[in-house]
């Protein structure tokens, strides 16, 4: 996946605009300049870890995102390590 970095278009395109976004490597929407485009300077490849994110965005419903609970996990108080003096 790329990252397309600003609004993009000319000869490579056949002037065609590409917008900015995320797009597939092989995504119609880039007109086969993706390469260049990053050769370029004008889109960035994407992390695995972007990557990632992007896969879970596009799968959650923007409508249904209240629908989703974050929490976080507490260490019980007896289960922590208990810091022991010299002897």
């Amino acid at each position: 996946m790329i990252r397309v970095l600003h609004n993009f278009g000319g000869k490579v395109t056949s002037d065609k605009r590409v917008l900015p976004g995320v797009y597939e490597e092989d995504a119609p929407e880039l007109h086969g300049a993706g390469e260049y485009m990053i050769a370029n300077g004008h889109a960035e490849r994407l992390s695995l870890g972007e990557r990632i994110v992007k896969a879970v965005q596009d799968v959650i419903v923007p409508d249904k995102a209240d629908e989703f609970v974050t929490f976080a996990v507490e260490e019980d108080a007896d289960e922590r390590p208990v810091k022991k003096g010299r002897k």
